[in-house]
């Protein structure tokens, strides 16, 4: 960083010296250092982006997945004219944020958030960076009073009963109940009325491009906390996404997470236990970084025997789930994890966590794999899964399998929809299917592919011991066969062994 600093410095005393340029390209010259000192700056702030703008080769497919529909959070959707309804609603929001924390003003949220302007400018990967003020520090403030308050009110009273049995004085609360329904004594907000309503908005609030930095929600809800609840906010909101996809039980918090996204991807990463420590210590970026060098590296040693490179043929994948029935494969929902990536493989059994789908899970499929498309530190985790199940899934018949293996459960309008939509997914995604963190899981699944007796045997299975008829029938035809190879010995026989 500082070298790249140094010559953005030499370059800029040299456009100082006297030009015999055109005062027109000198103008352009000059445009063109402010915007490599812009650059440079954004680069010594320290860590690169991490809410981004969804890439047009992703977005290409379908677009509506990657926008709001019901509420824009941050600066990329602000000002949409179609979603003017959900923002005069902030403000009530905003009511009644401040009226449930009496202890502090408006005031107090400002100072807080005037603080953290440069650094929530300097996450976003379009040049927010320079529009940051008034304008940008009043749409933090808001947006985050607005996520906390729908946290608070939709957190389950249960819980809240068990944390005021420690903490005496948390007096946080609105009224709430868990059907997901607002019940507020301050305000009864008529937008969010239905069940459907609240998903809408929780479904945007996980969109890649409608996110604010985290440590801003962190800083609002602090200032507004009386007391210090350990990860009470991250806890909050994970139960709050806990509609969507059910998640790991034992919820083990980190030191950062960069936005909401961000928080609920963490949540399904399969730890070491899942997949064993060796295949997660190759799947670090690092070493396999090192690995890589190496492999190249032996190319080039030279060998007691002229061989001819062998030549690598491209990772072939799995076949569909009713080629895989018909191979002998069987499938059988996970029971043991939450996590729909904890996919498992072993002696011919396939196993898969339940996977629910409803018309929104397209969205959250997408920005999952769209974040880890543009996070330049993020492993591929979701985008191995999805690329996993568009093997599976060719056909309606394919989903048909696996719904009724309980392993996908949908609620659209056909098992061809399901089908179209795993086609769709991973267009315009990158992915190396050698890196991914199920690659021994497809080889495993080919070897048993390739075995003619799992096979034959699965045939037999299927055509023979499916039906009790089927299975009568194939005694009855052996019982028969047999009599007649007893019958054909015993008259044959005499002819070469007449009796004496």
């Amino acid at each position: 960083m500082p070298e790249i600093e140094e010559e953005a410095n030499k370059s800029t005393n040299a456009s100082r010296r006297p030009s015999c340029l055109t005062p027109g390209r000198q103008a352009l010259a000059d445009s063109m250092m402010i915007s490599v000192t812009a650059f440079v700056s954004k680069l010594r702030r320290g860590d690169p982006p991490t809410i981004y703008i969804v890439p047009q080769r992703i977005q290409q497919v379908n677009k509506v997945a990657y926008e709001p529909q019901m509420v824009s959070i941050g600066p990329y959707h602000h000002g949409n004219k179609s979603l003017q309804g959900m923002e005069e609603n902030k403000w009530l929001y905003l009511h009644s944020f401040l009226s449930g924390k009496p202890n502090h003003r408006l005031e107090d949220y400002l100072k807080a958030m005037e603080e953290l302007e440069d650094k929530a400018g300097s996450c976003y990967s379009d040049n927010i960076g320079s529009q940051v003020g008034n304008e940008f520090v009043k749409m933090m403030v808001l947006d985050a009073c607005f996520i906390v308050e729908i946290f608070l009110m939709f957190h389950p009273i249960e819980q809240w009963e068990e944390l005021k049995q420690n903490e005496e004085d948390l007096g946080l609360l609105s009224a709430m109940d868990q059907e997901f329904f607002f019940h507020s004594n301050r305000f009864e907000d008529q937008v969010l009325h239905t069940k459907r309503k609240v998903d809408l908005i929780g479904y945007d609030m996980l969109l890649l491009e409608n996110q604010i930095p985290f440590f801003v929600l962190q800083r609002i809800f602090i200032t507004a906390c009386p007391v210090n609840v350990p990860d009470l906010l991250e806890k909050m909101a994970l139960h709050f996404f806990h509609r969507f996809m059910p998640m790991n039980k034992k919820i083990e918090l980190e030191d950062r997470y960069y936005h909401l996204l961000h928080l609920f991807r963490s949540h399904f990463i399969p730890t070491p236990t899942d997949h064993g420590k060796e295949h997660n210590l190759l799947c670090n970026p690092i070493i396999k970084y090192v690995l890589n060098k190496l492999k190249n590296l032996l190319i080039f040693l030279p060998s007691s025997k002229e061989t001819s490179l062998p030549i690598t043929e491209p990772p072939k994948m799995i076949p569909c789930a009713t080629d895989l029935d018909l191979a002998g494969v069987k499938f059988k929902k996970n029971e043991e994890s939450n996590s729909i990536l904890n996919v498992k493989f072993s002696h011919g059994v396939l196993e898969i966590p339940l996977l629910s789908i409803d018309d929104g899970s397209e969205t959250l499929f997408r920005n999952l794999v769209a974040f880890e498309q543009c996070w330049p530190n993020a492993t591929d985790h979701f985008t191995t899964y999805f690329w996993f199940m568009d093997c599976l899934v060719n056909t309606s018949n394919d989903v048909a399998l696996l719904h009724h293996n309980e392993i996908i459960d949908h609620r659209l309008g056909s098992d061809e929809d399901v089908a179209q939509l795993f086609n769709r997914l991973c267009t315009g995604i990158f992915h190396d299917p050698e890196e991914s963190y199920l690659w021994d899981l497809h080889q495993n699944v080919q070897k048993h592919c390739k075995n003619k007796w799992n096979r034959w045997r699965a045939i037999l299975k299927r055509d023979y011991f499916t039906n009790p008829w089927s299975f009568i029938s194939l005694i009855a035809a052996s019982i028969l066969l047999l009599l007649t190879i007893t019958q054909t010995f015993f008259t044959i026989f005499p002819y070469y062994r007449p009796r004496s």
